[in-house]
């Protein structure tokens, strides 16, 4: 109020002072207070409170303006109430420890929601998650169904049909060939022919067995015999030049001189290592006057045995015989000079070089 007051007279003091006497008829000065009355002095108090009042209004309102708007009122459950929950209190049943993990990973929404009652509580902590059921279940279905315990025991007790295997023919066969060779060694030569031929019928490309019954029927004297089993064998497998020597052998003791050419001809080609094959060849061809053919042969095996001195008396008696004198004396002389002639031979070879040179 004396702030007031001072203000008033200081603008009495103006009016007074100043050259604004323009102004005396506007502006009035509030009377002293003695000069006021009370019921006046009540009015200016009123107006001041008013007006402070109102200033103060205008600034809290300026004030609350520039603020951001205050969040929205949740209604959320008082936080005593939640504190005092039946769910702090241990449960009748053991809670499992995958229950604090499931309310440590519950989204942040569910905190602003009411306490749950005793009885969803005790649901939700002991209800299993449906998540892994559903893999498990899925898993499962995935897994193959194991076989049936008897059916793997038969398969393992039960053998494959391959383990238990017979002795094959050929291996009978051998079976057989043995028994006959310990049978000729005790002397009993018609029961080793039997047990001969049983090996041939297993397997009828048995050269072994074929050629030892063959001599042991020559040695019993049954040559027709051996020769039937010869040519049996060399029908269907030529390329065994020892046994087509020893039917050539048979022919010619028979007389079948132009069949034991035949049997040697036809398996020549399978003679390429044997030196006395093409010599053989070469006397038979002699013998039936076939010099041209006999000396390509003689010649063919004096090139692996150069020593044989009777094949070369066999060649020059093919070149004489050719009217190739040079050659035939030739041809005599090496086989003298090679010292593997008998007496007999040797006066032979020294008979024919003494017509040659006369």
């Amino acid at each position: 109020m004396s702030l007031i007051n001072s203000m008033l007279r200081d603008l009495d003091a103006r009016k007074s002072d100043g050259p604004g006497g323009q102004f005396e008829g506007q502006v009035r000065a509030v009377p002293r207070p003695h000069q006021l009355s009370p019921q006046r002095w009540g009015a200016v108090a009123g107006a001041v409170l008013v007006l402070g009042a109102a200033g103060a209004a205008g600034a809290m309102w300026l004030r609350s303006s520039a603020r951001p708007a205050p969040p929205a009122v949740v209604t959320v459950a008082p936080p005593a109430k939640v504190a005092a929950a039946p769910l702090a209190a241990p449960a009748p049943a053991p809670m499992p420890e995958a229950a604090p993990v499931l309310a440590a990973a519950a989204p942040p929404e569910r905190v602003v929601e009411p306490a749950p009652t005793r009885a969803a509580a005790a649901s939700a902590v002991e209800a299993p998650p449906p998540a892994p059921v559903q893999q498990r279940s899925v898993e499962a279905d995935a897994r193959p169904a194991p076989s049936p315990p008897v059916k793997l025991a038969q398969a393992v007790e039960r053998p494959p049909a391959s383990r238990v295997t017979e002795p094959t023919a050929q291996e009978r066969a051998d079976t057989a060939y043995a028994q006959a060779l310990d049978l000729l060694r005790q002397g009993k030569g018609d029961a080793a022919n039997t047990a001969l031929e049983q090996a041939l019928r297993l397997n009828s490309r048995h050269g072994a067995a074929r050629q030892t019954l063959i001599s042991n029927l020559i040695d019993q004297g049954r040559k027709d015999e051996a020769m039937r089993v010869a040519q049996d064998g060399l029908a269907g497998q030529p390329a065994q030049p020892a046994m087509a020597m020893t039917l050539a052998r048979l022919q010619v003791e028979k007389g079948e001189l132009r069949p034991a050419i035949a049997t040697l001809e036809r398996s020549l080609p399978y003679a390429g290592g044997m030196a006395d094959y093409p010599a053989f060849l070469a006397a038979l061809l002699q013998r039936d006057e076939q010099h041209r053919q006999a000396v390509e042969q003689y010649l063919i095996a004096l090139k692996k045995a150069p020593d044989a001195g009777v094949w070369w008396m066999g060649l020059g008696i093919s070149y004489q015989a050719l009217q190739r004198p040079a050659d035939a004396i030739d041809a005599f002389r090496h086989a003298r000079a090679s010292g593997a002639l008998s007496a007999e031979l040797v006066a032979f070879v020294d008979g024919r070089l003494g017509q040659l040179q006369r």
